[in-house]
């Protein structure tokens, strides 16, 4: 689980979650939320195991109760089903950039049980694997896709809290 906790991949094992990400109710604005807690962050033959929304789409995570909560988790698509070569050469290549899919910019909301307000918002992501701190005691998370780094379609594999 620790593997799996640090975005390894272990054939046939399923990440399992705490009880904060289990007793969430998950919504999305577009698509279905479920697979983001499957347990399995990436493709796998036909399933994508993933939740398929839009830039400008959110997506919550709530309880009826306030708990606290520590970090807040996400894997975002990073175009591990893609092939990406690189070759050593002296001519100067084209500049590597991250995959057009994978989430640039993003905001994270949270309710105290006053409403909601911004906690954090990142402009220039570029890793597959985000951990936010929140170490606060909670209603309600919510996460906005603003930006990828050229898709119309934003993708995601895992959206967890931590106790």
């Amino acid at each position: 689980q620790t593997l799996l906790w640090q975005d390894a991949y272990l054939p046939w094992q399923r990440q399992r979650f705490g009880e904060a990400t289990r007793a969430a109710r998950y919504s999305a604005t577009r698509g279905d939320p479920e697979p983001l807690r499957d347990g399995v962050n990436r493709p796998v033959g036909a399933d994508a195991h993933a939740w398929v929304g839009a830039v400008g789409d959110a997506l919550t995570l709530s309880w009826d109760a306030p708990r606290p909560l520590s970090t807040l988790t996400l894997i975002a698509d990073s175009a591990l089903d893609k092939r990406l070569w690189r070759i050593y050469s002296r001519v100067p290549l084209e500049q590597f950039a991250p995959p057009d899919v994978l989430l640039r910019r993003f905001t994270i909301e949270v309710d105290d049980g006053t409403g909601w307000r911004v906690h954090h918002t990142c402009v220039h992501n570029h890793q597959r694997l985000v951990r936010v701190p929140l170490n606060q005691t909670l209603r309600g998370v919510r996460l906005r896709c603003d930006a990828t780094w050229g898709s119309d379609a934003v993708r995601l594999y895992a959206l967890y809290v931590d106790e």
